[in-house]
C-alpha cells in the first residue's frame, strides 16, 4: 500500500507579512559575462577546466514540445540514487525502489508494466516530492526550451524533414542556454530517443561546437528497464520536475498541477466563499494546504534558472530557458520566473499562463 498521507503532511506555514522569505524575492537585474555591455551584476564563464552533465527528458501533444533537465557537475552527479531511492521507498514501501521507475505523468513502470496511479496516490506523490525537494541539496541548474507547434515557422516543405527541423532547432536553442558554460566539457543523457527525434538531436550536437567552444558529447542512451543506476535516478527525478514545470507553462485549461491553482483562482474570481460554504472550513483548509504545499516545487524550480544574462556573444538576453515559436526567445525563463513568484506569492492571483505571445 502507497503511503497515507497524515494531517502533518498537510502543514502548511503562511509567513508573517513583516518577513521577507526568499520565495519572495524576484530578481529583475541583468547578469553580465566578461566583454558583455549593459549594466548589472558581474558574473564569469564556468572554469574550462569543469565536467558538466546535462540530464534531458521530454513531454510532447499535438500543440507543444517541451525539453528539459538538470545541469550537474559530473563529479556530484552521484548524489542522487540515494535520496531518490529513500523518497520512493517512502511514497511506495511495498515495493523495492529499484523494481519501479518514477514518472511525473503518474504512469509509473513497475517490472515490465505501465501502471496508472489513482488521484489520491498522485497527490500523495507531489506533496512527499515538495517535500523531498526541501532537503534536496545537490546542486543543479534547469534548463529548458518550449516549443509552441502551432506557431513555429519551418523552412522545410515536407512533413518529415520538418519533423527532424522541429526537434534539431529544439535542441539548438537549448543548448544555446548553456552559454555561460561554453567553455566546459559537457555530456548529455537522455533515455532512448528514437527517430526523427534521434536524428534532430544528434544534428543538434554535432553542430554546437559552431556557438560553444566544445563539442557536446552525447552518451548511451538509458533504456527504461533501468531502475537502479545513479543516471536513471537522475531521469526520474527530470521526469518530475518537466512535468510540473510544463504543466505550468502548458496547463490542461487552469488545471496545473493536483488542482493546486484553484485556491489562488478562486479568490481572484471572488468566488471563495461560496465554495467555503459547499466544502466546509475543513475541505477548504485542505484545499488551501496543496496551494501552499505545491506551491514550493515551481518555487524549487524557479530558484534553479539564471535569467537576464547578458553575452559578447548575443544581441539579446539570455537565460536557462528558451521558447520557439515562429522566433527564438532566450530570455525565457525570465517570464517564467516572474509568473512563478506572481502566482505562487499571492493567493489572490489572477495569473492565466499565456505564454503564447513569446
Amino acid at each position: 500500500m502507497p503511503y497515507q498521507l497524515t494531517q502533518s503532511d498537510l502543514e502548511y506555514f503562511i509567513p508573517s507579512a513583516d518577513m521577507i522569505q526568499q520565495d519572495q524575492i524576484l530578481s529583475l537585474m541583468f547578469n553580465l559575462l566578461p566583454g558583455a555591455r549593459g549594466s548589472g551584476r558581474s558574473t564569469n564563464f564556468v572554469n574550462p577546466d569543469t565536467e558538466l552533465i546535462l540530464y534531458l527528458d521530454e513531454r510532447e501533444s499535438n500543440e507543444h514540445l517541451f525539453i528539459g533537465g538538470t545541469l550537474v557537475l559530473d563529479d556530484e552527479s552521484s548524489d542522487m540514487t540515494v535520496p531518490l531511492n529513500q523518497y520512493k521507498t517512502l511514497f511506495r514501501p511495498e515495493h523495492q525502489p529499484t523494481e519501479w521507475f518514477l514518472k511525473g505523468s503518474g504512469k509509473w513502470l513497475l517490472n515490465d508494466d505501465e501502471l496508472e496511479e489513482s488521484s489520491d496516490e498522485a497527490l500523495t506523490r507531489w506533496i512527499l516530492w515538495a517535500k523531498f525537494l526541501k532537503s534536496f541539496d545537490v546542486f543543479y541548474q534547469f534548463h529548458s526550451v518550449s516549443v509552441n507547434k502551432e506557431t513555429i515557422t519551418y523552412e522545410s516543405t515536407s512533413r518529415s524533414r520538418r519533423n527532424v527541423e522541429r526537434y534539431q532547432r529544439a535542441y539548438e536553442a537549448l543548448f544555446r542556454t548553456l552559454e555561460q558554460q561554453r567553455f566546459c566539457k559537457i555530456k548529455v543523457v537522455t533515455d532512448n530517443v528514437e527517430g526523427a527525434q534521434l536524428t534532430g538531436l544528434q544534428r543538434a550536437i554535432d553542430e554546437s561546437d559552431s556557438y560553444l567552444d566544445k563539442k557536446i558529447q552525447l552518451l548511451p542512451p538509458i533504456a527504461k528497464t533501468d531502475r537502479s543506476s545513479n543516471h536513471s535516478a537522475w531521469l526520474q527525478f527530470v521526469d518530475m520536475q518537466i512535468y510540473a514545470l510544463s504543466r505550468f507553462i502548458f496547463p490542461s485549461g487552469q488545471n496545473v498541477l493536483m488542482d493546486f491553482e484553484k485556491f489562488a483562482y478562486e479568490h481572484a474570481q471572488g468566488t471563495i466563499l461560496g465554495t467555503q460554504q459547499g466544502l466546509g472550513n475543513e475541505k477548504l483548509e485542505f484545499m488551501a494546504a496543496k496551494y501552499y504545499i505545491l506551491k514550493d516545487i515551481f518555487h524549487h524550480i524557479r530558484h534553479r534558472l539564471v535569467t537576464n544574462l547578458l553575452s559578447p556573444n548575443y544581441t539579446e538576453p539570455l537565460s536557462t530557458m528558451a521558447i520557439v515559436s515562429a522566433g527564438v526567445n532566450f530570455n525565457f525563463a525570465a517570464a517564467v520566473d516572474g509568473a512563478i513568484h506572481s502566482f505562487c506569492n499571492t493567493a489572490n492571483s489572477d495569473v492565466t499562463f499565456d505564454f503564447n505571445g513569446y
